[in-house]
């Protein structure tokens, strides 16, 4: 996110109302998929009632939390993604603590089984671009190659602590680029065409 110098009172005003719009809607989104995750994940576990008790205290402060962040108008988005980070970090940490090796171990299980789950769905979405396209062998395993080397820069972005939200999303969208260019070396125009008349009719949510 581009560093915004705030010069004189209209532009502080400007973007207080960029705030006041982008920040509520972020909220809920956020809060939505977050809960939903934990929800999907923990919902499997043999849970005590004691452990409810606890998830059920832990989701509600959590809420109250991003309620106040919600509210705050005196900060940048910068600022608030910042904020909201560190409170979604804070609650997982929060929940691990509650359960028990057991169920941690269950838990990663869980974890793995849905991203196998989604590794098969992106090659069956493979192999259906590839009939779409008529991708000769040299053109799919091109393809596969620039594909798996995107994913491991991807994920070590995700899991480089060092880096803010916002430095991770600019390199994200640096290495999205990239593989454009890369895929203009790799498919015909009529290839390139035909992509990206499928991407705009149904737009691929890339996580960040």
């Amino acid at each position: 996110m581009k560093k915004i110098i705030v010069c004189t009172f209209v532009l502080a005003v400007a973007i207080q109302g960029i705030k006041a719009q982008e920040i509520p809607e972020r909220t809920r989104e956020t809060i939505n998929r977050h809960h939903r995750d934990q929800r999907d994940g923990v919902n499997r576990l043999n849970l005590s009632e004691e452990q409810k008790g606890k998830f059920k205290s832990l989701n509600e402060n959590f809420r109250a939390q991003m309620d106040e962040l919600k509210k705050k108008d005196d900060i940048t988005v910068k600022e608030w993604r910042s904020r909201m980070e560190n409170l979604r970090k804070d609650h997982r940490e929060q929940i691990s603590s509650l359960l028990t090796n057991d169920q941690k171990d269950q838990l990663k299980k869980s974890r793995e089984a849905r991203q196998l789950r989604q590794s098969d769905r992106r090659k069956e979405g493979f192999e259906r671009m590839r009939t779409r396209l008529n991708l000769t062998d040299d053109q799919a395993s091109r393809l596969k190659q620039s594909h798996s080397e995107m994913a491991e820069k991807m994920k070590a972005i995700r899991e480089n602590q060092s880096l803010t939200t916002d430095q991770k999303k600019e390199q994200v969208q640096e290495l999205r680029k990239k593989n454009q260019e890369n895929l203009k070396t790799i498919l015909s125009e009529d290839q390139l065409k035909r992509l990206h008349e499928k991407q705009v009719r149904r737009p691929a949510k890339l996580p960040v």
